[in-house]
């Protein structure tokens, strides 16, 4: 996996605390399924005017957080959570996608995984595991843990990167954030990492 490589496309310039290799030995675990499956859609064809093509794109269900959340409220992310007592990270990753955004766990075939990524606010240690769904699901979001649906189209992402810039204050210090956008919504931290290195992957394949 490109790991750091990756994740420095979406650092904060100038902000030396950041150190998504490095992991506490008190970090509960938590994580997230960054879920893909192809979505058709028409488009004009430029040689017959009028008339509609089929083409094959991506979409990667994100969820915005409702604000009254206890960490990172307001923000988007991927579905997922803390791991449970003898649960594995996997079985975590999909029940998390089961309850908040209705994925089926049956549908999801696990590809494999992206690199782990610490999270300092929360004290979370969250493990990435990337699934196929065959075929388009029938979401249906959990309104007590989602206040949106966002869909990413990867090739998009992956063609345009990040485009926004988001000011935070971090131990005193001001800094500027790299973010993508998103349906018009500011994508960073944790889950701007793990779409970084997504995208790098999938340039490769392309």
């Amino acid at each position: 996996m490109p790991g750091r490589a990756a994740h420095e496309t979406l650092w904060a310039q100038g902000d030396p605390t950041r150190k998504l290799d490095e992991f506490d030995d008190d970090l509960r675990p938590a994580a997230v399924l960054l879920a893909l499956y192809s979505h058709s859609h028409s488009h004009s064809d430029s040689h017959s005017p009028g008339s509609a093509a089929e083409r094959d794109s991506f979409r990667i269900p994100l969820i915005e957080r409702p604000a009254s959340m206890p960490h990172h409220a307001g923000q988007v992310g991927l579905p997922g959570g803390a791991v449970k007592s003898g649960e594995t990270p996997e079985a975590t990753a999909l029940r998390e996608a089961s309850e908040e955004i209705g994925l089926e766990p049956a549908r999801v075939e696990i590809l494999g995984r992206l690199s782990p990524i610490p999270v300092q606010v929360s004290r979370f240690r969250i493990d990435v595991f990337v699934g196929w769904i065959d075929g388009t699901p029938q979401l249906v979001p959990d309104p007590h843990e989602v206040a949106a649906l966002v869909l990413a189209d990867p090739d998009d992402l992956t063609e345009r990167g990040a485009t926004r810039v988001v000011r935070r204050e971090r131990l005193g210090l001001v800094l500027d954030v790299p973010a993508y956008e998103i349906a018009g919504l500011e994508v960073w931290g944790a889950t701007g990492f793990i779409l970084a290195e997504f995208c790098w992957v999938w340039r490769g394949l392309a």
